[in-house]
C-alpha cells in the first residue's frame, strides 16, 4: 500500500460531521458542522480534486510528488501549501503542514470496507499550545 493508492481509495462522495474545539476562546463550547464532499481524480493518476458544500463551499486541487501533499488552497481559503505524508498503516494517513502561524497533525483512518473515516486534526502553535482540535466522522453518500 502507498499514499496513492490510499488518495484512490478516498475519491467518491462523503458527508463530514465535524467538532472544533479553538483555544483561548471565551467559551469551552465546541462548533459543530456539516459538511458535503467530494474527492475526484483529475488527468494524472496523482492528482485529484476536492469539492464542498457546507457552511463554506469551494475547491481544492491536491497533487502527490513523493511524500508531498501539495494543495492549491489551505482550509482557510488562503494560499497553496503543501503537507508531508506518510501511512501509518494501510488504512491510516498522516498529514503535517504549517500554515497561519499553527503546526497541524491531521490523521485519517478508514473503517468498516472504506465506508467511513475517522479524521482528527490538532493546531499547535510556537510554544506548543493546541490552538484547534478537530475531530470528524465522515460516512460515504455515494
Amino acid at each position: 500500500m502507498n499514499v496513492l493508492n490510499w488518495l484512490h481509495r478516498s475519491t467518491g462522495a462523503w458527508r463530514s460531521e465535524r467538532r472544533y474545539l479553538f483555544q483561548p476562546c471565551k467559551s469551552s463550547k465546541a462548533t459543530d458542522l456539516t459538511t458535503d464532499f467530494t474527492i475526484g481524480l483529475l488527468d494524472r493518476p496523482s492528482e485529484l480534486r476536492v469539492e464542498w458544500q457546507g457552511q463554506t463551499s469551494g475547491t481544492m486541487d491536491l497533487r502527490l510528488e513523493g511524500d508531498l501533499l501539495h494543495r492549491s488552497r489551505d482550509y482557510f481559503g488562503g494560499g497553496s501549501h503543501s503537507s508531508k505524508v506518510q501511512l501509518l498503516d494501510e488504512d491510516t494517513l498522516l498529514l503535517l503542514t504549517s500554515y497561519n502561524g499553527l503546526d497541524f497533525r491531521e490523521e485519517i483512518r478508514f473503517l468498516q470496507d472504506d465506508t467511513y473515516r475517522l479524521r482528527q486534526t490538532v493546531g499547535t502553535d510556537d510554544n506548543g499550545i493546541a490552538r484547534i482540535v478537530g475531530q470528524y466522522f465522515e460516512h460515504r453518500t455515494l
